[in-house]
Formats: C-alpha cells, structure tokens, sequence
C-alpha cells in the first residue's frame, strides 16, 4: 500500500514530469502527512478505568501487508505489535 502511494506521487516521463496524483487532482500531492519510520504514534489500550487515559504512546514501524493494520513496535516488551 505504501509503494504504490510513493509509485502514484511519483513524476513519470510519459506524463511530462508530472505525477499520476497530480494529473487526476489537478495538484502537487502532499507528502507531509506520509509517516515515516520511527514515528510517535498514540495506540488505543483498554486497561485501567473509564476515567484513566486510553492511549499509550509506541512507535509506528510500518503498513501491514497481510491486514489493514499498522506495525507498532512495543517498548516495554521489545515486540512488533499489528494495531
């Protein structure tokens, strides 16, 4: 999924340099929302009460190829986790 977003936003020479994203939509496509490895992300936890936060705070390590998923790297544990 992460490829084929790069290989849309990516210029082509059968486009004149343009992107296929940006001959659809008419504009530049914007990368700043594109997570990067190592990101801090905030993962939804059900422990404690309802009154307690339920977010812990991991590391986004990549798309899931298998699900829809995302991989998050548990610190405490030093696991890969699929959220």
């Amino acid at each position: 999924m992460h490829a084929i977003w790069l290989k849309n936003c990516s210029s082509t020479h059968a486009l004149d340099g343009k992107t296929l994203y940006e001959m659809l939509f008419w504009h530049k496509p914007k990368l700043l929302n594109l997570p990067m490895w190592g990101f801090h992300v905030k993962v939804h936890t059900n422990e404690g009460s309802k009154l307690d936060m339920h977010a812990c705070k991991r590391c986004w390590v990549s798309f899931d190829w298998d699900s829809s998923g995302h991989q998050i790297y548990l610190e405490d544990t030093w696991h890969v986790a699929i959220e």
